[in-house]
């Protein structure tokens, strides 16, 4: 079973969650395009590192959720480490890829199914920046997408947020 991001959920609203996320590590590539052309051709560069394709030949395991932040004309597409595994254990990033260490953080989020398109994505960032706003909750910085269902998974049940 693939292993998914570890977060405590702090409050539960009809809209939106609010979760406690651990810290943990990003293996991160750019790419321009939309979300499906570049969430695809960084995919296969992130697995390419996780599959063994990076300078110690080691294999990691895959995990849950990849995320997607918009950048300029295109998407940092991250893949999030095992939690087991530490930054002094991560090979050395192959040309094009970073490695990261995030803190510790809260983030409100929304979860929904559908095929993942930046029309569905902005639509429900949308939705949970104005359910923040009703709250009287702030909203900061990029929103991430996050996809957690693979490809073969039908439309209807995969799962997504913001």
């Amino acid at each position: 079973m693939t292993e998914v991001q570890k977060y405590s959920v702090l409050e539960t609203t009809s809209a939106f969650e609010i979760r406690d996320y651990e810290p943990h590590i990003l293996l991160t590539t750019i790419e321009a395009g939309n979300l499906n052309s570049a969430g695809n051709r960084a995919f296969s560069k992130l697995a390419n590192y996780i599959f063994g394709g990076n300078v110690k030949s080691q294999k990691i395991a895959m995990t849950a959720p990849v995320l997607e932040v918009p950048d300029g004309n295109g998407y940092a597409v991250s893949f999030v480490m095992p939690a087991d595994m530490t930054l002094a254990e991560m090979p050395q990033a192959n040309p094009g890829l970073t490695i990261r260490e995030m803190p510790a953080a809260k983030y409100a989020a929304i979860r929904f199914t559908g095929l993942a398109t930046d029309e569905l994505f902005s639509k429900k960032e949308k939705q949970l920046r104005e359910a923040l706003d009703k709250a009287n909750l702030p909203s900061s910085g990029a929103a991430e997408y996050a996809r957690y269902s693979g490809p073969w998974t039908p439309f209807f049940i995969r799962r997504n947020e913001v």
